[in-house]
């Protein structure tokens, strides 16, 4: 058999198409400028609605689309088209990241509290005493923490570190009421400087003592709060339009915002451990534009890493807010422990 027979008897082998030019770069919750790669003097298109937004790529190949800022967890994808700008070339599917972290809305009631980070950093969630960990997934960055109970009046302090275990960012997230989201028609709110019915308040703080039965009203869109939860956790008036809260972990920090005078008594103890506070007889007292920062080097021991607190604020001389409520603190830290 000759050589030339022999090589035309072997099996055909399939030439591989040629692998399509598109790159998208990251695309972050921030961002306003989708770029990335593909053939030179190619158009790229993006649809986000029912707008489409393009561009033409350079003789390098290089593109930029400007498009609006999107939400973090959203697919989208870039097509190329060939320089007619008709003729269909590739697409290439992308998702929007979290620039640090974005948390979805979660209420009162939810024991799942969900959103988006950075692929694969760590979301560790205090709330109740208690800490929940869970890793954003590698390829949208998405994260869901189940509770053991439902989020109540407490606030939820979440921390974010990176692949690496550095803590990134910390910050504070309440929930909302979903029994009252919309405003209500028939009920007239208080305005901000009503005075609260003091007397009330103790009446249903007997009632949720007695049934177990939490009281939740107000109007979150307007920023009003009637919250009177088991434990003794209460939450009347403008609250956030008067009482500024952050917390870490190493430090907590309260502030007393428009007017107004707050009262605090605070400790390591459970509410029902310690007394509310009086104008005479209290821990802590702010005017308006005042702050006091505690550092977990204060305590020697903080049992559920939470400090907690009540607070009544005073405008005009009439009692306008009161919240008993904790934010998380850890006994021996201090600020220069987190940097």
């Amino acid at each position: 058999m000759s050589a030339a027979l022999a090589v035309s008897l072997l099996p055909a082998v399939p030439a591989q198409a040629a692998k399509k030019k598109l790159t998208v770069n990251k695309v972050y919750n921030t961002t306003t400028k989708v770029k990335g790669k593909t053939k030179g003097k190619y158009v790229v298109k993006i649809k986000i609605g029912k707008k489409t937004y393009k561009a033409k790529a350079s003789k390098k190949g290089n593109y930029s689309v400007k498009i609006p800022k999107q939400a973090a967890g959203k697919a989208l994808y870039v097509r190329a088209y060939k320089k007619d700008g008709k003729k269909y070339y590739t697409k290439k599917k992308f998702y929007v990241l979290a620039k640090t972290i974005s948390v979805s809305k979660f209420s009162r009631t939810s024991k799942v509290i969900k959103g988006y980070a950075r692929p694969k950093y760590t979301v560790k969630v205090t709330i109740n005493g208690k800490i929940y960990k869970k890793k954003a997934s590698k390829t949208k960055g998405s994260f869901s923490i189940k509770m053991k109970k439902a989020a109540g009046n407490a606030t939820a302090t979440i921390r974010l570190y990176n692949t690496k275990g550095k803590r990134v960012k910390t910050y504070s997230k309440k929930a909302y009421n979903a029994v009252n989201s919309k405003p209500s028609t028939n009920t007239k709110l208080p305005s901000k400087e009503d005075p609260i019915n003091e007397t009330q308040v103790q009446k249903d703080i007997d009632q949720v003592n007695l049934t177990g039965k939490e009281i939740i009203g107000g109007d979150d869109r307007a920023g009003y709060m009637y919250y009177v939860g088991t434990e003794e956790w209460i939450s009347v008036g403008y609250v956030f339009n008067y009482l500024y809260t952050e917390a870490d972990g190493a430090h907590v920090q309260f502030g007393a915002r428009n007017g107004i005078t707050l009262y605090f008594t605070v400790s390591p103890n459970r509410l029902t451990k310690f007394d509310w506070p009086t104008k005479e007889n209290f821990d802590f007292k702010l005017e308006s534009g005042q702050n006091r920062r505690f550092q977990g080097t204060e305590f020697k021991e903080l049992p559920d890493t939470n400090l907690y607190y009540k607070v009544k604020g005073y405008k005009n001389g009439k009692l306008v807010i009161m919240r008993a409520s904790s934010e998380y603190l850890i006994a021996g830290y201090n600020d220069s422990m987190f940097q």
